[in-house]
């Protein structure tokens, strides 16, 4: 921890103070007006949802060229569209969706946790 003043020097045991935990594990104390930081800050890893966004990206982007080219007439199966637009369309919400879902948690995480 660290600080303008050393609080675990200075408090006895029967002290009141106030300890800010986060993500359980004390992150600052407070001891009659001295405050004691500590360096952690929990590490949010967010590749999962990077890569499943991503992932969704990549779909919804070859639906919407297959579906495009399907237009034009310049497929060679002339598959029916109404499947791939759908899950152009399906992927799209569910991006969004996630997206959407990861903004309110961590904004109501920070709300609940200050």
């Amino acid at each position: 921890m660290s600080g303008s003043a050393q609080v675990y020097d200075t408090v006895q045991p029967g002290d009141t103070l106030t300890a800010t935990y986060w993500e359980g594990r004390i992150v600052e104390v407070v001891f009659r007006g001295q405050r004691e930081i500590s360096t952690y800050e929990p590490a949010y890893s967010v590749d999962g949802l990077v890569f499943l966004t991503s992932s969704l990206f990549v779909a919804g982007g070859f639906a919407g060229i297959v579906a495009f080219r399907h237009l034009r007439g310049r497929t060679l199966l002339k598959p029916d569209i109404r499947p791939l637009a759908a899950m152009g369309l399906g992927a799209g919400m569910l991006v969004g969706g996630l997206v959407v879902a990861a903004m309110v948690g961590g904004v109501v995480n920070a709300a609940l946790t200050r």
